[in-house]
Formats: C-alpha cells, structure tokens, sequence
C-alpha cells in the first residue's frame, strides 16, 4: 500500500473509532469494563467484547483500531444484541454508519477484512516511520466530528486605505468560506469579522453582486455589511439565520433545505478601522479566527504602498480571546501572547499574482479581484501579504500584524 493509501485507511480508522466511543458513552454501563460490557450484551462472546472495548479505548491510531476491530459481521451481531437490551436509534445509526464505512474501507483495499489486516501489516512493518496524520489534522477529524460541523477553507481578504495626514485606516474585508458541512442538529455556522483583534460589531447585512458600485453602495447609507451572491450559495439569503443576540456574529443554517454543505462570501467595510498617529499604538492587525474545524486557511492583506513602505510585516497564532475590546495593543502584546507555530508571511505583488498557486477555491482570484474592485482601486496600487495554514487550530485567532514605523 501507498502513503496516499494508508492515509485515507488512517483517517477512516479514527472516524469509526469515534462512532464505536459515541455508542459506548450512550450505553447505560458504570465501569466500562469488558465484562460489564459482556453483561449488558447478553449472548456475546468474551473475544468479541473484548476487542471492541481495548480497540476503542486504544490512542495508537486509526490503523491500529482497524487491526484489532470487529469484523461488519461481528458489529452487526453486536448491534443486534444493543438492540435488544437498549432501543435507540441514535445508536443504531451510528452502528450502520460504522459499519458501512468499515465495508467501504475493506472493499477499497482489500479483498476481506482478514486481508485488509494483513496489507496494513506488511505495510507498516516496511515503513515502521510513516507519519500517517499530523496532529493538527488528528485534531481536525476529532473536533469536527464531535461538534458536527467543519468546512474546507476560510479566505480572509483585507483591503486597507491609508490617510497619510491623519494616519486613519479604513478596511474592507470579504472572507470566502467554503464547502461548509453541518451535521443533523449541529449549531448554526457563525460568521465574524475583526477590527484590529477586537470583535467587530454587526448589523443585518445587504445581498449584493459583484456588478453593483461600491462607493454608491457605501453612500446609500446601507449597512456596511453585506454577503456576494455570485460566489454564495444559489439562494444563500435562505440559509442566513440573521445576527445573534450578542449582534457580533452573522449565522448561518440549512434550515429544511436537503444539502450536505453550503459556501458563502460576506465583507464588512470600517471606516474606522484603527488610527495609527499615537506613537503607542504603532501597531495595526488584519486576520480572523478558525470558530469551526477548519483544512484551510489563508489570510491576504493589501496594503496601500505608501504604508507597506514603513510597516514591518509577522505573522501569528493566538487564543481567541487576545485582546477581546483592547483597542490599543503594542507590539509586546503580539509577540508574548503568541502560540508557538512556524508560521511566514510571503509578500508578492497582486496585479501578478497566480493565486491559484495557494489557494484551493477555484473562485479565488475573482474573490480577490472583486475585493480590490468594491474598494475602488486598482491591483497596482497595493502590497499583498500572504500566509497558509493548513489544519489550523480550532478556536485560535490567526493575524497579520504591522509594526508601523510613522
């Protein structure tokens, strides 16, 4: 078997141990135990229960559970026996799903399950050093499945305008996110936007398309939110659940439409973004924060030229709560409350630049060249800031960050 092989048998595995730890945790048992476990089946074997409960319980891998699971027919009679003592549905569907991914990852590779174990077995044994998994993407598959949501890529893109006089920032940001799946019963998907760390607030937001003018929208005294139809979902307005309670966050739901996943792009444009004249406050950030497991994520600042001339460009990965309602954080606060990670800035010039390159969303450089467009200058006219984060941590805050010589 292949690296890309044992991969997608690696992340299979940890995705039906998760379904096997749903069910046990549903189960009315005190201890956990095998023979507690045998009790309450009734007319199991020992063997049986016993590599259900050591496999699910074990932190060796998807693999490793595959090696030592019970075979479709093992689950099923299992099933059955749950079934019998304990009538819940929930259970039951997590039982057919287990063992329906289990078939598939047998008929992919594999002749039986018996051959699946010996492949994966003179597999590992050649490459006792294969990294099937970094923990970021562990992560990625664990907390997605437990809160039943996760989406493929988050693009945040931050246009600024720079007065040179009165060293105010405005900021128009439009994020892209794609490919969004929520599970049956999941919570709505929250959408928010940063001013200079702090948590924006937001109002109903507009439905526009990319034809429409930008400045006569602005002066339309509007809202100065609003959501792209052409690179939404077809009739996107039907999945917006409007503003929360705490009017700091759009969310949005499937509702009663029959779908598996969902993608939108929303902006916000702040006049009054941050003001960089106080030589304390010398420092001046664009990002957002991953509030759902996330594959991707890529943050793109445009500066003015004139202000990527004297800012000084870093990046970094913070709790989600730095510097919630400080307006006013220095360049200490950005440097110590970071979370280690090794992540880079890459600069590049954004009337030359192949975003495809970087990005996955096949909309990507119409996103960004709308967004150069609604701010109502040319690609020419900017310095871009780039970073990538694969499998970013779920709940952390990504910013790029400026040190402003003014």
């Amino acid at each position: 078997m292949n690296d890309k092989q044992l991969k997608k048998i690696e992340k299979n595995g940890l995705k039906l141990q998760r379904l096997v730890q749903n069910i046990l945790n549903r189960l009315p048992l005190v201890s956990g135990t095998i023979s507690e476990f045998k009790e309450f089946c009734g007319s199991i074997t020992m063997t049986n229960s016993r590599r259900l409960i050591v496999s699910a319980n074990s932190d060796k891998g998807g693999i490793d559970f595959l090696l030592n699971i019970n075979g479709p027919e093992g689950l099923k009679k299992i099933a059955q026996q749950i079934d019998i003592q304990l009538k819940d549905k929930n259970i039951q569907s997590d039982f057919d799903e287990a063992i329906g991914l289990l078939k598939e990852t047998i008929s992919a590779n594999a002749k039986s399950h018996s051959d699946l174990k010996r492949k994966l077995t003179s597999s590992l044994s050649e490459k006792p050093q294969l990294e099937l998994l970094t923990v970021n993407e562990e992560q990625f598959f664990t907390n997605s499945t437990l809160l039943g949501e996760s989406l493929e890529q988050i693009i945040s893109i931050h246009t600024v305008d720079y007065d040179e006089k009165s060293g105010q920032i405005k900021s128009l940001c439009i994020e892209s996110h794609s490919d969004i799946v929520l599970a049956s019963g999941a919570r709505p998907y929250a959408q928010h936007f940063y001013r200079n760390i702090e948590t924006a607030p937001l109002s109903e937001p507009s439905f526009i398309s990319k034809s429409e003018c930008y400045p006569a929208f602005i002066n339309s005294k509007k809202s100065s939110e609003f959501i792209i139809q052409d690179y939404s979902h077809a009739n996107i307005d039907r999945f917006f659940s409007g503003v929360n309670s705490f009017e700091n966050a759009f969310l949005f739901s499937f509702n009663s439409e029959a779908l598996q996943k969902f993608s939108y792009v929303c902006g916000r444009h702040d006049n009054d973004y941050a003001k960089i004249s106080n030589r304390n406050f010398n420092v001046c950030s664009f990002g957002t924060s991953c509030h759902s497991p996330t594959k991707q994520l890529a943050i793109i600042v445009l500066l003015p030229k004139s202000l990527a001339r004297i800012s000084l460009p870093n990046v970094g990965c913070y709790p989600a709560s730095f510097g919630q309602n400080n307006k006013e954080l220095v360049k200490q606060d950005f440097i110590f409350e970071k979370i280690p990670s090794t992540l880079t800035v890459n600069t590049f010039q954004p009337g030359n630049f192949n975003y495809s390159q970087h990005l996955n969303s096949k909309y990507s450089k119409d996103i960004i060249d709308s967004a150069i467009s609604l701010s109502g200058k040319n690609a020419n006219d900017y310095t871009g800031f780039m970073v990538n984060v694969n499998f970013p941590l779920w709940l952390a805050t990504y910013q790029i960050y400026f040190d402003v010589k003014g």
